[in-house]
């Protein structure tokens, strides 16, 4: 196990910096992800972790010693990669053998050893029966697992996962996504996980750092980042659907937004702003209701008007429905909706009322994007 640190960490391609000054730190036995858009610079800054870049300034310690300069056989990490770079004239156990056979002077083991590692990893990864055969025998599911355990049976102190589950169906991602999380949780060692699919993220993590044109934008446990996004990206990026965006002022107490308006309480400090403060307003799905009468939940009518709309699409999940509904509210022109029961009968092209429950609802500066109001 490893704690990794990075201090001021830059990369620059030519004329193209990638990352302009990255400072943070993956604390031992941690599984931390790395999340953001592609082109973000989040592969690149795997690669410098793993040795096989080097980067324009700055340094990577682990366990406070300095590995920027060393070779990636140096560092004693295990990189897993997108593609599952099995070797295709070796079979599943001669795959899994093969970096212990590599290294056999350097470890002392002879081939009663390698074989017992190679049975005990196997049994981690449920690849007992498929020892033998090759990897066009192979599903998508279980060449992952061959190329997690090739980087298992070593042992290292730190692994290092680029996108490994992005080239599986939805269906297995999800069921590799538990696995990888069970594995961890029984090895204890450090894993830095990078991929562009929050959902992932959010599942795995221990903590998460977004990353943004090479900035890091936040970092902290998934549901810090959906409770308290520290910006408009984080607010925009993490969370499904999509959290609603619309401007708006304050004024006399309330939160105006066209047609709509809340009263302060409804957001996360917007009492401390003064009146005539333009915002911009992160408004998540679940809080965006269609409903045909008053409730508890519901600020009423006469303070917090409605706006109408038409359901253009519904997306069924089983046990609710999220919505998407076409409205005309200061030409955002569509909110996600939630909360919507299994069996209602709203279908699409469907004339709805839309109203907000009383949050609590996000605010931000209207030219930077930073969270306002917050602690």
């Amino acid at each position: 196990m490893a704690e990794v640190r990075i201090e001021h960490l830059s990369k620059r391609f030519g004329a193209t910096t990638v990352l302009p000054d990255v400072t943070l730190t993956v604390r031992d036995g941690e599984f931390f992800t790395i999340v953001g858009p592609s082109g973000c610079g989040k592969s690149t800054l795997l690669q410098l972790l793993a040795g096989l870049d080097h980067p324009t300034s700055g340094r990577i310690l682990f366990d406070g010693e300095d590995v920027t300069g060393l070779e990636p056989r140096e560092r004693d990490v295990a990189l897993v990669f997108q593609s599952y770079a099995l070797y295709p004239h070796m079979t599943v156990r001669d795959n899994l053998a093969f970096p212990l056979r590599v290294t056999k002077r350097k470890t002392g083991l002879d081939r009663q050893r390698i074989e017992a590692e190679v049975q005990r990893v196997a049994g981690l990864l449920g690849l007992e029966s498929l020892l033998d055969r090759w990897p066009r025998e192979l599903s998508g599911g279980q060449r992952q697992r061959v190329a997690l355990g090739r980087a298992l049976i070593r042992q290292p102190r730190l692994f290092l996962l680029d996108e490994p589950l992005s080239n599986l169906d939805a269906q297995l991602r999800a069921v590799m996504r538990a696995e990888l999380r069970h594995l961890h949780d029984r090895l204890g060692t450090t894993m830095i996980y990078v991929t562009h699919d929050q959902t992932e993220a959010m599942t795995l993590a221990d903590r998460v750092a977004v990353l943004d044109r090479g900035v890091v934008q936040q970092i902290g446990p998934p549901q810090a980042l959906y409770d308290q996004p520290s910006n408009l990206f984080v607010a925009k990026f993490v969370g499904h659907p999509a959290i609603n965006i619309l401007d708006g002022e304050l004024c006399d107490g309330r939160l105006r937004m066209g047609e709509l308006n809340l009263p302060r309480s409804a957001t996360e400090g917007g009492d401390r702003l003064r009146d005539g403060t333009r915002v911009t307003i992160g408004i998540r799905p679940e809080h965006v209701l269609v409903t045909s009468g008053a409730s508890h939940d519901v600020v009423p009518d006469e303070e917090e008007g409605r706006i109408s709309g038409v359901v253009r699409l519904l997306e069924y999940t089983g046990s609710q429905t999220w919505g998407v509904v076409e409205v005309d509210q200061a030409g955002k022109g569509i909110m996600m909706i939630g909360g919507i029961p299994t069996g209602d009968s709203l279908r699409p092209g469907q004339s709805v009322s839309v109203s907000i429950t009383r949050g609590p609802h996000h605010l931000f500066d209207i030219d930077t994007g930073m969270r306002l109001g917050g602690d």
